[in-house]
């Protein structure tokens, strides 16, 4: 059998099995209800709400389309339910096909509810789906006064920042480049400002986010542990809107409405600015001539930390059957701080453009084609003066993909795609800044690749009791254009041999994924399996996510890692407004990557020979507790986990914890609404400490002095804790049309010295001992904000 001709063979096959469950289940009398649930308000679709009748339900897909499938010879009841938002009932009866459109009115307390979608009482498809409005995220205590999503996530089980006060996360034991982060469907390579202590997604610039860590739909790939996939806003198609916030650290302002009086066509442009280097710069200032503080004296006041983000969308619906979009994200940092980067100056900055056309082909089958372009550029200067140079590097890609919602029929829902996808990378060059620079022009070989992507996958619901989801993806991925490859097989530094080649030669991965949800009463038991690949590495040397970590496609000699992931999960509903939650996973990787040690990483055109490769091993428990209605609502999460590596070069080949194996983690976030006026919440936060390499002891060799090393992540980090709160006054008397409040946010309320990274010195005399040390950036940080909408 030709080996190309199998991944064709497994669709058939798979659309064979879904075609027979569905002659099996068809029912003759049935007629389809369709349409699309919208915000009475705005008019903005919904994502993700619930329809259902008679033991019966689906789910709206991504753009507010459903289609349910009900009998017709008799009035039912629908009921349609989404988060935050008054259920809806009406009766229904008809002969024949019919096209709603249902309008859904938010609640007066929205703050109150976070969706963990899965729950019993709706018809969710996915049982590792979290979904997270805009408005639950504002709620939130926040560092500096700025709501973040991707913080947000950190207070979930299973999930943890990488370092203090940065938004990257690590997700059961996964890097952070193990996430696929998209905005509107666009990937974004690094969704961070002023080196992760803030995302680029602008809390009034967003819908909402869905986030998947376990049974990972199949129109997903290229990342191994997680999807955060957000969602920006489409633009109230009814009414102008102005929506702001003036802060410590940075302003916001958003603006969306609709373009003309017809209601076809809508915008949403969104802008935010921090003048973070200003505040540092006036904290230090005041420290040294007032209160004679020793970090301030150890300090510069002429830091420049700055970023900015640009959001913009617009919309056009010409009928029922059609809907355009094109949104688009312009994002820059600007990073200079003494206390991290003293002596180096960094910047790098997001682009991305998404153009997608919805279709409504029938009453039951949906499409969307989408046009994406994301680019990332970044830019490392030194500025000493004899080794005056600029390096520069870049990602972009492009991609086109058709996505289909396919509504069989009432129990079976079927969802397929294919996605082309083409990526060049410039992995560095140096130039001089100017003559006198001791540095010369040096430009790494630029790399092309190319991919394509087919999946499709089912849900079936056999009984009201039991609901299957089962897929398959295909990914074929590979370089193209011309391009050297070099040979290491003695595992050497330099390259034994090298070759000229444009020869496609791609790798071809097949990724099934499978779930099992059985429901009774007001509990339900999940297992789902699920195989990721990924293709692209990130080559960081710490945990925080600099812009000089490069971006490294896989090749001859770095193949793609691969990671099959085993988890099952127990929710009930403890009460109409408690919920809990346990889950425990079990994740082996392949191919996992790290450094060798002494690894040189800087401007080497042979950097594959620095990379090692080998297994990597995760598992834990999570449980979770949650109170969604009420003046008082929070969330509790606990997490154990173990996370280890297995490489042949590294640790003398035995197995060792990796940088994100952190035991215990525990997060806590409360909120309480005191008055109309007042809301008091808070974030209290408990890991162990991480994994770090630190030196055992110095020797001298040739007169020169070298630390040494035991074993890889030998040390252990003293464990992280901190407490947030926030204060919320709003004006009682404020407007129906406007929303004015000031919020207090206090990060780190008692002042844990939490180390943001380890360094380690030889001692100055003789140089035969090293010292270890913790920097540690945060005390208390105080921010205040006013916030309007009208």
């Amino acid at each position: 059998m030709n080996p190309a001709r199998l991944p064709w063979m497994l669709f058939w096959l798979l659309l064979c099995n879904i075609t027979l469950f569905a002659q099996i289940s068809e029912r003759q009398t049935a007629v389809v209800l369709s349409g699309v649930i919208t915000d009475s308000i705005s008019s903005e679709t919904l994502p993700g709400a619930s329809v259902h009748s008679d033991g019966t339900g689906v789910i709206s897909n991504k753009y507010g389309f459903f289609s349910l499938r009900v009998p017709g010879d008799a009035a039912k009841e629908i009921t349609v339910t989404y988060v935050g938002y008054s259920s809806l009932r009406f009766k229904y009866s008809a002969r024949k096909d019919s096209t709603v459109r249902i309008l859904l009115h938010r609640k007066v307390n929205l703050l109150d509810e976070v969706s963990v979608a899965g729950d019993s009482e709706t018809y969710a498809f996915d049982l590792g789906k979290i979904t997270i409005p805009a408005d639950k995220i504002l709620s939130m205590a926040s560092f500096a006064g700025e709501p973040d999503v991707l913080k947000s996530l950190q207070l979930l089980p299973g999930v943890q920042s990488g370092n203090e006060g940065t938004t990257n996360l690590s997700v059961r034991g996964g890097g952070y480049d193990q996430n696929l982060i998209l905005l509107d469907e666009a990937p974004v390579y690094n969704p961070a400002h002023s080196l992760s202590f803030f995302s680029i997604f602008n809390i009034d610039a967003i819908q909402g986010v869905d986030f998947y860590k376990g049974n990972i739909p199949v129109r997903y790939g290229g990342r191994l542990s997680s999807v955060v996939d957000t969602r920006m806003k489409e633009g109230n198609r009814n009414k102008k809107v102005t929506t702001g916030s003036v802060g410590l650290i940075s302003s916001r302002l958003t603006n969306e409405g609709p373009l003309w009086k017809n209601g076809k066509w809508s915008y949403v442009i969104s802008g935010r600015y921090s003048y973070a280097g200003h505040i540092v710069n006036a904290t230090y200032f005041l420290g040294q001539k007032i209160f004679n503080d020793k970090t301030a004296n150890r300090s510069r006041t002429n830091n420049r930390i700055n970023f900015f983000d640009l959001n913009g969308k617009i919309n056009f619906s010409p009928n029922e059957k059609n809907k355009f979009f094109i949104s688009s994200y312009a994002g820059h940092d600007r990073f200079d701080f003494s206390n991290i980067t003293s002596g180096h100056d960094l910047a790098w900055g997001n682009r991305t453009l998404t153009t997608r056309w919805n279709h409504v082909f029938t009453k039951r089958l949906f499409v969307n084609t989408s046009l994406i372009a994301s680019s990332y550029k970044y830019k490392y200067q030194l500025l000493n003066s004899t080794q005056y140079f600029k390096w520069t590097a870049s990602l972009d890609e492009r991609q086109l993909k058709q996505d289909y919602d396919w509504y069989l029929n009432d129990k079976n829902f079927v969802t397929f795609g294919f996605a082309v996808q083409n990526n060049r990378l410039a992995p560095g060059m140096i130039e001089p800044r100017n003559e006198s620079s001791a540095s010369s022009t040096y430009r790494l070989e630029d790399k092309r690749t190319f991919a394509t992507g087919l999946y499709l996958s089912n849900t079936s619901t056999p009984g009201n009791r039991f609901r299957v989801t089962y897929g398959l993806r295909y990914t074929n991925f590979g370089h193209i254009g011309e391009r050297t490859v070099f040979a290491f097989p003695n595992g050497g530094d330099k390259p034994v041999d090298s070759t000229r080649t444009s020869a496609f030669n791609p790798f071809n991965r097949f990724e099934p994924r499978v779930s099992v949800s059985y429901t009774y009463g007001k509990s339900r038991i999940g297992l789902s399996y699920d195989r990721t690949v990924q293709f692209f590495h990130l080559l960081a040397n710490s945990s925080v996510g600099l812009p000089t970590d490069i971006w490294w496609p896989s090749s001859k000699n770095i193949k793609p890692a691969l990671a099959d992931i085993l988890a099952g999960s127990y929710e009930t509903n403890l009460a109409s407004n408690i919920k809990m939650h346990y889950a425990l996973y079990y994740k082996y990787l392949s191919n996992v990557t790290d450094f060798r040690d002494n690894a040189r990483l800087f401007i080497n055109k042979y950097v594959d020979s620095q990379l090692l490769q080998g297994t990597g091993t995760a598992y834990g428990a999570e449980f979770q507790l949650e109170k969604t209605k009420g003046r008082f609502t929070g969330l509790t999460s606990y997490t154990y986990s173990k996370t280890f590596n297995k490489i042949e070069g590294i640790n003398n080949g035995q197995r060792y914890p990796n940088r994100y194996d952190k035991r215990h983690n525990l997060s806590t976030s409360v909120r309480y609404t005191i008055s109309r006026t007042f809301e008091l919440s808070s974030n209290f936060v408990l890991t162990s400490g991480g994994a770090v390499t630190v030196p055992v002891g110095s020797f001298t060799f040739g007169g020169v002095s070298f630390n040494s090393y035991s074993t890889r992540n030998n040390y252990r980090l003293q464990p992280y804790h901190r407490l947030d709160v926030s204060l919320k006054y709003r004006k009682s008397k404020s407007k129906k049309t406007s929303t004015r409040y000031w919020s207090l946010d206090i990060y780190n309320v008692y002042a844990r010295k939490n180390p943001f990274s380890i360094y380690s010195l030889q001692q100055d005399y003789g140089f035969v001992a090293t010292n270890t040390y913790g920097l540690y950036l945060f005390g208390v940080v105080p921010a205040l904000s006013y916030n309007f909408q009208f």
